[in-house]
């Protein structure tokens, strides 16, 4: 949902009005046709939340916008499981330091 952030239960109502999200991956129809969307702004350094778009469960809360590519990446893989995921900013606390920490 562009404009909302979805983060442990709780919901920050962000405008939007230019940048409404970029997919940064995508697998194959055959195995599914997920994707994970970003919804960072421009130059935005801080906290992001990787969501879950079925359920919105937080998969995981990372210090910046590379590591929550990184399991975002991965999240929409048959091996990760989760489906299409979005990544926000989070105003929680993280989750997890980076991918290996959040995969390990």
């Amino acid at each position: 949902m562009p404009g909302l952030w979805f983060s442990r239960g709780s919901i920050v109502k962000v405008e939007c009005p230019e940048f409404c999200g970029a997919v940064i991956a995508q697998v194959a129809d055959e195995i599914g046709g997920t994707a994970a969307t970003s919804y960072l702004p421009p130059n935005y350094s801080g906290s992001c939340a990787v969501l879950s778009q079925s359920s919105f469960e937080t998969i995981a809360i990372l210090p910046n916008g590379l590591e929550a590519f990184r399991v975002a990446a991965y999240a929409i893989t048959p091996d990760g499981g989760f489906g299409s995921v979005e990544i926000q900013p989070s105003l929680e606390c993280e989750t997890h330091k980076t991918f290996m920490d959040w995969f390990g």
